[in-house]
């Protein structure tokens, strides 16, 4: 049987964990769906940063790294790995004003005009030799100085910490070498800044990303045998240098439904990501999205696509239970629930935010929201909910989020505001056995997002391990769940947090009765769509657009 050739090109940003995204988590299960078959193949094209992520989240999902082809440039740039090398070392320094600074920096503007031209070299290079080169370089200016920041150290005290300045000396060349844009975004990034929020820290990036996509795109010409490309998400503006046939996944474009709240978190970056988004719109031919509400609304009536560009493929159902499920036991059951309590005291030790261990003790109820933090997901109305639930309706109850509260103040400032702090925990980067295991012992599962593309990921994976789910009543889940009494049950109004508020404290009441109806609606309407339907669709696509392509020189 002849074997059919996709590629699936990714494009993420250089300190992107494909385990913490939706997306590699979609990802990975049309992955794991392709690994059971012999008749296609896929190819994923992806850049050098990119692929160390990608193989740990198919050792996470357990995907068989040898069902599939991998295209990316041989080594990361030189830059990035002394970059990344610095972050393992965890080195935050804050940028202050040194007596020799201006030493420095004046021997620096001595060289930067002759080894300006070599920024863009340093910056996309993978050969050390230029960085030696010009590190070098540096390092006979800086010997010049050293005299001086000896003699100076000694004086001031007595000889002590000079090897720690000394060890200082080079960076400070380089950041001389450099310029003063790049030596006031080394500050800012010291100081604790986001490099995404750093502007000259972007532009540097963006110039080593061209050139590595650049690569990547030479890789991608020479692989003739791949008659169609898929692209998951439309937010990579490079995907429109494909020359082949490319299907673009367009889940939602956020940016345009909540454009003031990403604007305030974002600024001017948001406004080029979404031009950005705008320009893989309008260049593209072929679209997949996962709802009915977002082809109709977003595609074709906001962004004039042709309706029958865009096809509609929804999710499959996520099982969680084969993660966490103990057979071969007398009772099943209570070993299963062992099991789970020992992988959460396990998430809880390793979280990247300080907790007590004993935090979810085996007696501690609490309702359980997965997401990350972005302005669609509502959690601050969640946060109100709990406290109204907390302090008005006494209903003991602790919340559990898996997003990472310090990069979004407003979360923070409600939290305090609230006095919330000990009644909410925070688990993140949970593997997907922490994930299904929380799921297990919440005692509640809640999504309140104000948008979603698709149904959200909450209600299969929650009834899947037996628990029941809130949701927010938003187009997806609207479409999704048809039966009316159990919108009623569970759906409520996500801009109205004491309607939210009410069904959670219905469902804590009913939780025995709302799950037996969510199980028997996801057990005839929700499960029977599998992971391998979803794949047949994206082939079925992928085999059509590449069958014109191959049709039209004729």
């Amino acid at each position: 049987m002849p074997v059919s050739r996709f590629g699936i090109y990714l494009a993420y940003g250089a300190t992107v964990d494909m385990r913490a995204e939706g997306l590699g988590r979609l990802f990975a299960a049309l992955l794991m769906a392709a690994a059971k078959r012999d008749d296609i193949r896929f190819v994923i094209a992806c850049p050098s940063w990119t692929r160390e992520s990608l193989m740990q989240l198919c050792e996470s999902e357990g995907i068989p790294t040898t069902a599939f082809d991998v295209l990316s440039p041989a080594r990361k740039p030189a830059l990035l790995r002394l970059y990344e090398h610095w972050r393992r070392r965890g080195r935050r320094r804050r940028r202050r004003a040194r007596w020799f600074g201006l030493y420095m920096a004046r021997a620096g503007a001595l060289v930067q005009r002759a080894l300006f031209p070599w920024r863009r070299r340093l910056i996309t290079t993978r050969s050390m030799a230029p960085v030696l080169a010009v590190g070098m370089l540096v390092a006979v200016v800086a010997a010049l100085i050293v005299p001086f920041v000896v003699l100076g150290s000694a004086l001031r005290r007595g000889g002590g910490r000079v090897w720690s300045k000394l060890q200082k000396l080079a960076l400070r060349g380089w950041l001389a070498m450099a310029g003063k844009d790049v030596r006031r975004a080394a500050g800012d990034i010291l100081a604790g800044r986001a490099p995404k929020d750093v502007p000259t820290v972007v532009s540097l990036y963006r110039q080593m990303e061209e050139a590595e996509l650049d690569v990547l795109h030479r890789m991608i010409e020479r692989a003739g045998d791949v008659s169609a490309w898929y692209c998951p998400t439309a937010f990579w503006p490079s995907v429109s240098k494909l020359d082949r046939p490319r299907l673009i996944c367009v889940p939602d474009v956020l940016l345009s439904d909540f454009a003031a709240s990403f604007s305030a978190i974002g600024g001017d970056r948001m406004l080029e990501t979404f031009r950005q988004i705008e320009r893989v719109i309008a260049d593209g031919q072929h679209f997949v999205t996962y709802s009915a509400h977002v082809k109709n609304e977003t595609l074709v009536r906001r962004f004039g696509v042709a309706p029958d560009a865009v096809d509609v493929i929804p999710h499959g159902a996520v099982r969680l239970e084969p993660l966490i499920t103990i057979v071969g036991t007398p009772d099943q059951r209570a070993a299963t629930e062992a099991f789970c309590h020992d992988v959460v005291a396990s998430a809880v030790r390793t979280s990247l935010t300080p907790l007590r261990v004993g935090a979810l003790g085996e007696a501690t109820r609490f309702l359980f929201y997965a997401s990350q933090f972005r302005p669609q997901k509502n959690v601050v109305n969640l946060l109100r909910a709990c406290e109204h639930l907390l302090r008005r309706r006494f209903v003991s109850c602790k919340l559990v989020l898996t997003g990472n509260p310090d990069l979004s103040p407003e979360i923070g400032e409600c939290l305090s505001r609230l006095r919330l702090q000990e009644e909410v925990l925070f688990l993140q980067r949970l593997s997907s056995q922490q994930l299904a295991a929380c799921y297990r012992l919440a005692a509640l599962a809640i999504n309140p997002s104000l948008f979603e593309g698709g149904l959200p990921f909450t209600f299969s994976e929650a009834v899947s391990v037996g628990t029941p789910a809130v949701m927010a009543r938003i187009p997806v889940t609207l479409d999704a769940i048809r039966d009316e009494e159990l919108r009623e049950w569970m759906l409520f109004d996500p801009y109205d947090w004491k309607d939210m508020a009410a069904r959670i404290e219905w469902a804590l009441a009913n939780r025995d009765m709302l799950l037996q109806r969510q199980r028997a609606y996801f057990d005839t309407t929700i499960a029977p769509r599998s992971w391998d339907h979803v794949l047949d669709e994206h082939v079925a696509i992928l085999r059509r657009i590449g069958t014109e392509r191959t049709a039209a020189p004729a």
